[in-house]
């Protein structure tokens, strides 16, 4: 009966107040979907990575190991994990999250995250999490850190506590969107570094970020985070290229 009455209920409000896609604008009902943000249509176009990827940097690949991480001798973390492929609903979704001020989508994002660590129980062991850091000039623009509100979401779901005073970035260097390859490596250099170390030491770290495209990004955290003798670092990010 019960249940009845909460179906009823449910059915009600979606009619009353339906639920609006956030990327392609349509109306639908909760029933239609699993979450409360994206139509089931758009949610099925998402392309999550799920099998086949490289061990190392966790993007698609044949290989256990992908050529890219095979002729990089200077990788400093020790594997990575990406939720989706860089690319149509997602990238649209990260765009309105990152770009478009719609900070209220970091719980629904996040619970992709909060998925693979559970599925991953070495990460779920790590001792902090730490969000890749906006310059403060960025962060002021924009309004928040995405990664920081990610991070804090994570938190909450796992238990890990976030460090997001640490890893700073000290250098407001060009987008990294716009650069190639060779030019990004060149941009990120030197651009972060970290506060009071010693908290850091023998540590495990989960590093979060939002996109990974050729790591540059995130491998130049981590190799700051290694300076500080971190004992682990771990990737998870949102979405990464389907090239490699």
């Amino acid at each position: 009966m019960f249940e009845i009455i909460r179906k009823f209920c449910r059915s009600y409000i979606n009619l009353i107040y339906p639920l609006k896609c956030v990327v392609c604008n349509s109306l639908f009902s909760a029933e239609e979907s699993n979450n409360e943000y994206i139509c089931s249509g758009c949610f099925k176009k998402i392309k999550f990575v799920i099998t086949s990827i490289c061990e190392k940097c966790g993007r698609p690949s044949n290989s256990a190991i992908c050529s890219k991480c095979n002729r990089n001798s200077k990788i400093f973390f020790n594997k990575a994990f990406h939720v989706a492929i860089y690319d149509g609903v997602f990238k649209e979704l990260i765009h309105l999250f990152k770009y478009s001020k719609n900070d209220y989508l970091d719980r629904f994002l996040a619970g992709f995250f909060t998925e693979i660590i559970f599925q991953k129980p070495f990460l779920k062991e790590s001792d902090f999490i730490v969000p890749v850091p906006l310059h403060w000039h960025e962060k002021l623009k924009r309004g928040y850190n995405q990664t920081e509100l990610l991070a804090c979401e994570v938190s909450k779901k796992t238990g890990i506590p976030v460090l997001s005073n640490k890893l700073i970035k000290h250098k407001n260097i060009f987008s990294q969107t716009a650069l190639l390859g060779r030019e990004r490596l060149k941009n990120i250099k030197g651009a972060f570094k970290v506060k009071n170390p010693g908290i850091l030491e023998n540590k495990k770290i989960l590093l979060i970020d939002d996109v990974f495209t050729t790591g540059a990004t995130a491998n130049e955290c981590a190799k700051e985070l290694r300076k500080a003798k971190v004992k682990q670092i771990n990737i998870i990010t949102l979405a990464c290229s389907g090239e490699i």
